[in-house]
């Protein structure tokens, strides 16, 4: 849903190179979900039988702060919340966010 009227500030992976604004990156999460079984017991033509109702469940989400290239897959320097706060600012606030991000990791190595 770009609008494509300006071009995205640049992020640029330290392994190959791809603005990581274009080409994405990714991280995982683990999800927990806990479901309340309400378990009961009935008879039926001399047999015992058990049975359960499931209800509300509760999901426990954990995102790893590890991104990675979506070009190499390569682990990038900046953890995905860090990456994230870009979101929502303005084109000119975000490439200087993004030019302060790219400052503070260590891209100079080449491989992350």
């Amino acid at each position: 849903m770009s609008e494509n009227v300006s071009p995205l500030p640049i992020i640029p992976c330290p392994s190959c190179g791809a603005n990581i604004l274009e080409a994405g990156f990714h991280n995982t999460c683990r999800e927990n979900v806990r479901v309340r079984e309400d378990n009961f017991t009935y008879t039926k033509s001399g047999r015992l039988y058990l049975d359960h109702i499931e209800k509300g469940d509760e999901t426990e989400y954990e995102s790893d702060l590890d991104a990675y290239c979506g070009s190499c897959d390569k682990l990038l320097p900046w953890p995905t919340c860090e990456i994230r706060r870009l979101d929502g600012l303005t084109l000119k606030e975000a490439t200087t966010k993004a030019a302060e991000l790219v400052e503070s990791g260590d891209i100079s190595g080449g491989n992350a």
